[in-house]
């Protein structure tokens, strides 16, 4: 009896982890108003241990997978709704979004425009102007990727010390978002995708402000990148997807602050009274 239900554990451990892991963050969610965060962790990691000495260290680690990532959505879970702009900081989860308007936008440059625009920038010369073309098509998917990128902004001060106007450096990071023209196939590593990059409105007008590091196509030469679109245009052209605030997850708990708060509210126009 022992051995059968030793082979009927190995056999299926995978199926008893995604299966523990359910049932016990069920019955969690029905006393979680009795169970503080600490607690959550003890018990889900004795879950874990006894999967790991029941089915191996296999059906364990996805166990404790399965708990990692269920605490991740209750922690990043924000704490009012979000409209589209704020809900793009959530886009570096995802790696496909939708168009839902045509986009139009100057079509980015082959290799040999590249070097050309290269060439004439060298030569002290102006760009050559792109015709606006049909770049995102609604009802399509694309591939996107988030990245750090530095950004620099120059800017004058006046020095009371010296009695004189100084330049300025300002730098810092922000997030840009990348766009194919296309879904990538992570294994061609011969892809002649096109990305273009969605900025802040205030970054791309900004003629003093500079973004470096990240290149758009590989065989550019420079680390320099262009802003070809901004955020609005992409809460605008592009499905957001929703991101559920903590009344949504955890309505009881979030009602219960509120009950709270209120509680704290009466206490404290008691005192001042």
């Amino acid at each position: 009896m022992k051995e059968r239900l030793g082979a009927l554990l190995a056999r299926y451990g995978y199926a008893l982890a995604v299966l523990a892991i359910a049932v016990s963050t069920a019955v969690f969610l029905l006393g979680r108003t009795h169970f503080a965060k600490g607690q959550w962790a003890l018990l889900y990691l004795l879950i874990v241990v006894l999967v790991a000495a029941a089915s191996g260290t296999g059906p364990a680690l996805l166990a404790a997978v399965q708990k990692a990532v269920g605490d991740y959505h209750a922690a990043r879970a924000p704490l009012y709704p979000l409209d589209a702009i704020k809900r793009l900081g959530y886009l570096d989860e995802v790696d496909t979004i939708e168009c839902k308007l045509d986009l139009m936008g100057a079509p980015a440059l082959t290799e040999e425009q590249v070097k050309l625009e290269e060439q004439r920038k060298a030569d002290g010369k102006r760009p050559l102007t792109r015709s606006p073309a049909l770049i995102f098509k609604a009802g399509e998917k694309y591939s996107l990727r988030t990245q750090t990128v530095n950004v620099t902004r120059r800017s004058e001060k006046f020095n009371p010390f010296l009695a004189r106007t100084e330049d300025v450096e300002h730098s810092g990071q922000e997030l840009a978002i990348y766009i194919s023209d296309g879904i990538a196939d992570p294994t061609d590593k011969e892809s002649k995708l096109c990305e273009y990059v969605f900025m802040d409105v205030k970054i791309k007008e900004d003629k003093s402000t500079a973004v470096q590091v990240g290149k758009k196509q590989k065989w550019a030469s420079t680390d320099t990148v262009t802003i070809d679109f901004t955020l609005q245009q992409l809460a605008a052209h592009f499905v957001i997807p929703e991101v559920p605030d903590v009344a949504t997850t955890n309505p009881e708990g979030y009602r219960k602050n509120l009950d709270a708060l209120a509680e704290l509210e009466k206490i404290t126009e008691a005192l001042s009274a």
